[in-house]
C-alpha cells in the first residue's frame, strides 16, 4: 500500500510525522497535504528549493499546518 492509498484509506487521521530520508519525503507529503493532513516532517524537508516551495505553497493552499523539525539527540554537547 502506498502513503497515498493509506491516506485515501478512510482510516481517521489529522496529522503525519514524515520521519526518512528526504529524497521519498516530498511525494508522501504532498500526497498527505492533498489528503487533508497536517504535516510534521524532519529537516531538511526536500531535496532542493523547488520542492520546498511547492510544499509551502501546498500547505498555504490546503490550509493545513506544515512544520519542520530539528531534533537533536546525540550531539547535546552542541547546545550547553
Amino acid at each position: 500500500m502506498t502513503a497515498a492509498e493509506l491516506f485515501a484509506s478512510g482510516l481517521k487521521l489529522d496529522a503525519v510525522s514524515l520521519c526518512m530520508p528526504p529524497e521519498p519525503r516530498f511525494a508522501i507529503a504532498r500526497d498527505a497535504l492533498d489528503a487533508g493532513l497536517h504535516v510534521l516532517m524532519e529537516k531538511p524537508m526536500a531535496v532542493d528549493e523547488r520542492e520546498c516551495l511547492d510544499l509551502i505553497r501546498l500547505a498555504d493552499e490546503y490550509d493545513e499546518t506544515f512544520m519542520v523539525a530539528y531534533i537533536l539527540r546525540y550531539h547535546t554537547d552542541e547546545i550547553r
